[in-house]
């Protein structure tokens, strides 16, 4: 179980990742580009500003992913010899765009107001085809296929404001947190399923079905966190 200074959510245990804190004065940036078959591409940039005060830093991401893949399943039923063997190929391309934005004010050698903003922008798109041959079952024999399509637009931001104080015992912190963030969900799914006769004709029946969501979330967080050293080993 975590800590008192911690949330209670986790499955497992904790990481505690302690990073050094940048001490480069003036204008850094970096640009990072990779590639990959199959159309796969990530681009992203980090540019910051800092000096005695202030601390002002940006970063954009951009990621084009495209999944393809699979399977086959073969049924066999047991009380009636029925056989229903399918076999599916899928493709699915993810674009994501995401900003950050934020800034430091350093009150002093120990106190730091921050504000910071992220923003997030993903259209998902994916086809799906599916064979099937039905033998030996109550419809009768026969085949069919099926095409699903799916599209996804996603939006979200969230927004910070975090002071943290450092006092003068060592160990002694004073940390808080201020966050909202918004996320939008649109998506759409087209299936589309022709059944035939054995002999390749088609059959009266067709499932066509068009299924809509649409989600948006709220969040708030508020948090303070106050450490205490009482020795050099408990606090």
């Amino acid at each position: 179980n975590p800590s008192s200074k911690y949330d209670a959510e986790g499955q497992t245990g904790i990481i505690n990742i302690v990073l050094k804190k940048n001490q480069k004065i003036g204008i850094n940036g970096s640009v990072a580009l990779t590639a990959g078959n199959r159309d796969n591409y990530n681009a992203n940039t980090n540019l910051s500003f800092r000096n005695s005060k202030i601390n002002l830093y940006g970063n954009y991401n951009f990621r084009n992913g495209n999944r393809v893949g699979g399977g086959f399943s073969n049924t066999t039923y047991t009380n009636s010899s029925g056989i229903v063997n399918n076999n599916s190929d899928f493709k699915r391309q993810n674009v994501n765009n995401s900003v950050k934005l934020g800034a430091d004010y350093y009150l002093n050698d120990k106190a730091t107001l921050g504000v910071s903003g992220n923003f997030n922008f993903r259209d998902n798109e994916g086809q799906e085809h599916l064979n099937y041959l039905y033998q030996n079952i109550p419809t009768g024999d026969g085949t069919s296929f099926r095409t699903t399509d799916s599209e996804e637009d996603d939006a979200g931001y969230d927004l910070s404001l975090d002071f943290s104080n450092k006092f003068k015992r060592k160990g002694e912190e004073l940390t808080a947190n201020f966050s909202f963030g918004q996320d939008t969900e649109d998506g759409a799914q087209y299936f589309d399923q022709i059944f035939f006769n054995s002999d390749g004709t088609p059959k009266d029946s067709v499932d066509r079905r068009i299924n809509n969501n649409s989600e948006f979330t709220n969040s708030y967080n508020i948090q303070v966190d106050y450490i205490l050293p009482l020795n050099t080993k408990q606090k």
